[in-house]
C-alpha cells in the first residue's frame, strides 16, 4: 500500500499529527449522518462504521503515545480501508499528508 510507505516516512510526531487530522475529518463526516437540530440519526449504519474508524485511529494514536504499538502499520491501514469502504467515505489521505507537513513545519 502506498499510504503505508508514506506513513512510515513520517516521524512519530508527524504520525500523531496525521492521526489527529484523520480523526478530525472522521468527526465531521460522522456529523453528516444526522440532521442538525433533529433528534435521531439519518444513517445509523454509516455512523457505526465511522465510529469504528474513529476507534481504530484513537487506538493507534494512543499506542504511539504510550509506545505500545500492537499492530504493524499495514494491519492498521488494512483495517482502516475495510471500514472506510463500508462507510463509503474514502478519507482523502493525500490532503491529510499535506496538512500534516504544514502542521509539522509550523510546529518545528
Amino acid at each position: 500500500m502506498e499510504i503505508v510507505k508514506k506513513y512510515k516516512k513520517l516521524t512519530k510526531e508527524e504520525q500523531k499529527i496525521f492521526l489527529t487530522l484523520t480523526l478530525s475529518d472522521l468527526i465531521i463526516r460522522g456529523r453528516g449522518t444526522y440532521t442538525v437540530g433533529a433528534l435521531g440519526v439519518d444513517d445509523p449504519l454509516k455512523l457505526r462504521y465511522i465510529n469504528e474508524l474513529k476507534h481504530q485511529v484513537m487506538n493507534r494514536l494512543s499506542n504511539i503515545i504510550f509506545k505500545s504499538d500492537r499492530w504493524e502499520d499495514e494491519v492498521f491501514f488494512n483495517i482502516f480501508s475495510v471500514y472506510d469502504e463500508l462507510a463509503g467515505i474514502k478519507v482523502n489521505f493525500d490532503s491529510v499528508f499535506e496538512l500534516t507537513k504544514k502542521a509539522s513545519e509550523i510546529n518545528s
